[in-house]
Order: structure tokens, then sequence, then C-alpha cells
């Protein structure tokens, strides 16, 4: 048998790839004082592995930062984040942006912004 040396063995690169990344708020017609939560999904190309890592939130309206998150959870190639907000006591429009700062398989990828107004 012919004998191989470690340094002859080439190993391919996993390639690395672009997420889409979503956000939806639930309910999508919230009154005041209302439990929201924002959801975003990563999905990584079919086949790849599950997107990994911290996610940036960036709230705009009467309520800027998350009461509470949680994430990633998922399998295969989907990952969900979730930021649960209270809306305030008076009208006003919210929305939230989803920062995905990528990771050994995937890189980073900016959502949608979410929108919706509590009148």
């Amino acid at each position: 048998f012919p004998t191989r040396r470690s340094s002859d063995l080439v190993v391919p690169a996993l390639p690395i790839g672009t997420p889409t990344d979503v956000v939806t708020n639930s309910p999508t017609s919230p009154g005041r004082g209302a439990s929201v939560t924002f959801t975003v999904t990563i999905t990584g190309p079919s086949g790849g592995p599950t997107p990994t890592g911290a996610l940036i939130w960036t709230l705009t309206g009467p309520v800027t930062s998350c009461a509470s998150t949680t994430g990633p959870t998922g399998s295969s190639n989907v990952a969900t984040y979730t930021c649960v907000i209270t809306t305030a006591s008076g009208a006003g429009t919210y929305s939230a942006t989803a920062t995905y700062p990528g990771d050994g398989n995937y890189y980073s990828t900016g959502s949608n912004t979410d929108t919706f107004s509590v009148p």
C-alpha cells in the first residue's frame, strides 16, 4: 500500500452561503400595552448547517430594546430568533430590523424592516 502524508490530503472548504433574514411580528395588529413578539428566521441553503451566533436587533419607535430574546433555535439550515416587547400606552409606530453577523458557514445579512402602528 502506498503511504500518504497528511499534507497530501486535500479537504475541500465548506462554501460560505448568504442566508435570508426575514422579520415578522405577532400579533399583527396589537393594541396599547400589548405583548408583541418579533420573529426572525435565518435560512441558509438547503442541506446546509444551522446558522449559529448572536443576532443584533434594532428597534425604533416608542420601544427601542427587547424585553426578552431567544435564539438561535432550529435545525438543518434554519435558525429562529425572537424579541419580545410591550407596546406603550400611547399611539406609535414600531419597527424592527435584525442583523445576522454571520458565522463560519454563512455571511452576515440584514433583514427587512417589520413595522406596525398602534392607534
